[in-house]
């Protein structure tokens, strides 16, 4: 998993992802949500408006971030977003 990827769920974000994406060591619908691809904007309209759906959000943002925490480095996951982006800034390449 990239980085990026890694810091979501690190952070206590819930990851939403469309079916074909598989996230090593995570277990969708556990760790992570994930539907067909057509069907993303009307799962994410149910998760953030129906009662049933948040609670599932916040269920899965949970058990996916305490899963991020026992699988991933956080001070390397971090280094490694920092190091990606640390020759651009603005859109300006930093001085050498």
């Amino acid at each position: 998993m990239a980085a990026a990827d890694a810091f979501w769920f690190l952070a206590g974000a819930c990851v939403v992802s469309e079916t074909v994406s598989q996230i090593p060591g995570m277990q969708p619908g556990s760790h992570y949500l994930q539907t067909d691809i057509a069907q993303l904007p009307a799962y994410v309209d149910w998760l953030l408006r129906d009662d049933e759906g948040r609670a599932t959000l916040d269920r899965v943002r949970l058990q996916g971030q305490a899963a991020a925490m026992q699988h991933y480095d956080l001070p390397q996951t971090l280094a490694a977003i920092f190091l990606a982006h640390s020759g651009c800034v603005d859109g300006v390449d930093a001085p050498s």
